[in-house]
Protein backbone atom coordinates (compact mmCIF):
# COMPACT_ATOMS: atom_id res chain seq x y z
CA UNK A 1 0.00 0.00 0.00
CA UNK A 2 1.68 3.39 -0.58
CA UNK A 3 1.14 6.51 1.12
CA UNK A 4 0.26 9.22 -0.77
CA UNK A 5 1.22 12.30 0.17
CA UNK A 6 -0.88 15.54 0.31
CA UNK A 7 0.34 17.37 -2.12
CA UNK A 8 0.30 14.19 -4.57
CA UNK A 9 -3.18 13.65 -3.87
CA UNK A 10 -4.05 17.31 -5.02
CA UNK A 11 -1.88 16.82 -7.87
CA UNK A 12 -3.73 13.50 -9.18
CA UNK A 13 -6.99 15.29 -8.02
CA UNK A 14 -6.16 18.63 -10.38
CA UNK A 15 -5.45 16.09 -13.39
CA UNK A 16 -8.55 14.13 -13.24
CA UNK A 17 -10.93 13.47 -16.15
CA UNK A 18 -14.51 13.05 -16.00
CA UNK A 19 -15.35 10.09 -17.78
CA UNK A 20 -19.07 10.61 -19.51
CA UNK A 21 -20.74 7.43 -20.74
CA UNK A 22 -21.19 8.42 -24.96
CA UNK A 23 -24.99 7.42 -24.58
CA UNK A 24 -25.77 10.34 -22.42
CA UNK A 25 -27.64 12.69 -23.59
CA UNK A 26 -29.39 16.12 -22.92
CA UNK A 27 -26.60 17.10 -20.71
CA UNK A 28 -25.42 20.73 -21.52
CA UNK A 29 -26.44 21.57 -18.04
CA UNK A 30 -23.99 19.43 -16.44
CA UNK A 31 -21.34 20.13 -19.57
CA UNK A 32 -22.09 23.67 -18.46
CA UNK A 33 -20.93 23.22 -14.63
CA UNK A 34 -17.92 21.20 -16.02
CA UNK A 35 -16.63 24.15 -18.33
CA UNK A 36 -17.40 27.14 -16.20
CA UNK A 37 -15.45 25.41 -13.29
CA UNK A 38 -12.33 24.17 -16.00
CA UNK A 39 -13.08 20.17 -15.17
CA UNK A 40 -11.83 17.66 -17.75
CA UNK A 41 -14.36 15.62 -19.23
CA UNK A 42 -14.07 13.23 -22.01
CA UNK A 43 -17.07 10.96 -23.74
CA UNK A 44 -16.11 7.04 -24.04
CA UNK A 45 -18.74 4.41 -23.84
CA UNK A 46 -19.12 2.85 -20.08
CA UNK A 47 -19.85 -0.50 -19.45
CA UNK A 48 -21.95 0.80 -16.41
CA UNK A 49 -22.95 3.74 -15.08
CA UNK A 50 -23.06 7.26 -16.43
CA UNK A 51 -20.07 9.49 -15.09
CA UNK A 52 -16.44 8.21 -13.66
CA UNK A 53 -13.09 9.81 -13.36
CA UNK A 54 -10.13 8.81 -15.48
CA UNK A 55 -6.45 9.20 -13.40
CA UNK A 56 -3.09 8.94 -14.46
CA UNK A 57 -1.24 7.39 -11.75
CA UNK A 58 2.11 9.04 -10.51
CA UNK A 59 3.72 5.91 -9.52
CA UNK A 60 3.30 4.06 -12.60
CA UNK A 61 2.09 6.44 -15.45
CA UNK A 62 -0.62 4.54 -16.31
CA UNK A 63 -4.57 5.45 -16.55
CA UNK A 64 -6.56 3.91 -14.29
CA UNK A 65 -10.93 4.07 -13.62
CA UNK A 66 -12.33 5.05 -10.58
CA UNK A 67 -15.36 3.00 -12.37
CA UNK A 68 -14.82 0.24 -9.77
CA UNK A 69 -14.82 2.30 -7.09
CA UNK A 70 -17.39 4.97 -7.58
CA UNK A 71 -20.04 5.63 -10.62
CA UNK A 72 -22.46 7.65 -10.91
CA UNK A 73 -26.00 6.40 -12.68
CA UNK A 74 -28.05 10.04 -14.19
CA UNK A 75 -31.72 9.77 -14.47
CA UNK A 76 -32.93 13.11 -16.04
CA UNK A 77 -36.54 12.68 -13.66
CA UNK A 78 -38.92 10.27 -12.26
CA UNK A 79 -40.25 9.57 -15.81
CA UNK A 80 -36.91 8.19 -16.87
CA UNK A 81 -36.58 6.58 -14.34
CA UNK A 82 -40.27 5.24 -14.25
CA UNK A 83 -39.67 4.13 -18.09
CA UNK A 84 -36.33 1.99 -16.76
CA UNK A 85 -37.77 -0.06 -14.33
CA UNK A 86 -40.97 -0.65 -15.89
CA UNK A 87 -39.77 -1.68 -19.73
CA UNK A 88 -36.14 -2.13 -19.23
CA UNK A 89 -36.05 -3.48 -15.52
CA UNK A 90 -33.78 -6.39 -16.74
CA UNK A 91 -31.17 -4.42 -18.34
CA UNK A 92 -31.07 -2.65 -15.18
CA UNK A 93 -30.47 -5.32 -13.29
CA UNK A 94 -27.36 -6.80 -15.55
CA UNK A 95 -26.15 -3.45 -15.77
CA UNK A 96 -26.03 -3.18 -11.38
CA UNK A 97 -25.02 -6.45 -11.14
CA UNK A 98 -21.62 -5.90 -13.63
CA UNK A 99 -21.08 -2.38 -11.25
CA UNK A 100 -18.38 -3.07 -8.73
CA UNK A 101 -18.01 -0.98 -5.83
CA UNK A 102 -20.39 2.20 -5.03
CA UNK A 103 -23.23 3.29 -7.26
CA UNK A 104 -25.01 6.87 -6.36
CA UNK A 105 -28.29 7.05 -8.38
CA UNK A 106 -29.32 10.94 -8.86
CA UNK A 107 -32.50 11.09 -9.80
CA UNK A 108 -32.91 14.93 -11.47
CA UNK A 109 -36.26 17.41 -11.11
CA UNK A 110 -37.88 15.20 -8.53
CA UNK A 111 -37.72 14.90 -4.50
CA UNK A 112 -38.88 12.00 -2.73
CA UNK A 113 -41.76 13.42 -1.73
CA UNK A 114 -42.72 13.35 -5.47
CA UNK A 115 -42.11 9.90 -5.46
CA UNK A 116 -44.01 9.24 -2.77
CA UNK A 117 -47.05 11.39 -3.54
CA UNK A 118 -46.76 9.93 -7.11
CA UNK A 119 -46.46 13.34 -9.03
CA UNK A 120 -44.86 11.93 -12.34
CA UNK A 121 -46.27 11.32 -15.57
CA UNK A 122 -46.15 7.89 -15.86
CA UNK A 123 -48.65 4.77 -15.17
CA UNK A 124 -46.34 3.04 -12.88
CA UNK A 125 -48.33 3.50 -9.09
CA UNK A 126 -46.53 5.06 -6.61
CA UNK A 127 -46.52 2.31 -4.41
CA UNK A 128 -44.77 -0.32 -6.91
CA UNK A 129 -42.30 2.57 -8.15
CA UNK A 130 -41.36 3.14 -4.49
CA UNK A 131 -40.81 -0.34 -3.89
CA UNK A 132 -38.94 -1.71 -7.14
CA UNK A 133 -36.94 1.69 -6.14
CA UNK A 134 -36.41 0.59 -2.38
CA UNK A 135 -35.80 -3.14 -3.48
CA UNK A 136 -32.98 -1.57 -6.34
CA UNK A 137 -31.33 0.26 -3.33
CA UNK A 138 -31.54 -2.82 -0.89
CA UNK A 139 -29.94 -5.22 -3.93
CA UNK A 140 -27.36 -3.22 -5.32
CA UNK A 141 -26.50 -0.88 -1.80
CA UNK A 142 -27.27 2.30 -4.41
CA UNK A 143 -27.05 5.81 -2.82
CA UNK A 144 -29.96 7.70 -4.09
CA UNK A 145 -29.93 11.38 -4.61
CA UNK A 146 -32.80 13.38 -5.50
CA UNK A 147 -32.21 16.87 -7.13
CA UNK A 148 -34.59 18.95 -7.39
CA UNK A 149 -32.92 21.59 -9.29
CA UNK A 150 -30.62 19.86 -11.83
CA UNK A 151 -28.28 22.97 -12.05
CA UNK A 152 -26.55 21.32 -9.07
CA UNK A 153 -26.14 18.24 -11.06
CA UNK A 154 -22.41 18.75 -12.44
CA UNK A 155 -21.20 19.71 -9.11
CA UNK A 156 -22.89 16.48 -7.01
CA UNK A 157 -21.06 14.63 -9.87
CA UNK A 158 -18.17 16.15 -9.78
CA UNK A 159 -17.66 16.48 -5.98
CA UNK A 160 -19.03 12.83 -5.19
CA UNK A 161 -16.42 11.41 -7.72
CA UNK A 162 -13.48 13.67 -6.58
CA UNK A 163 -14.24 12.82 -2.79
CA UNK A 164 -14.34 8.79 -3.33
CA UNK A 165 -11.24 9.00 -5.52
CA UNK A 166 -9.35 11.36 -2.44
CA UNK A 167 -10.70 8.39 0.11
CA UNK A 168 -9.36 5.75 -1.95
CA UNK A 169 -5.98 7.75 -2.74
CA UNK A 170 -5.88 8.26 1.44
CA UNK A 171 -6.77 4.60 2.30
CA UNK A 172 -3.88 3.64 -0.47
CA UNK A 173 -6.14 1.38 -2.60
CA UNK A 174 -4.67 2.98 -5.90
Amino acid sequence: MYKYTDVEIKKIIKSAIVVIDSREKEISHILGYFDRQKIAYTHEKLAFGDYTLKIESPNTLRQFYLQDICTVERKANLEELSGNLCREKERMDREFLRARGTIHLLIEKADYKDLINGKYNTQYSKEAFTAQLKAFEARYGLHITFLKDNSYSGQFIWQTLVYSLRESLIQGIF
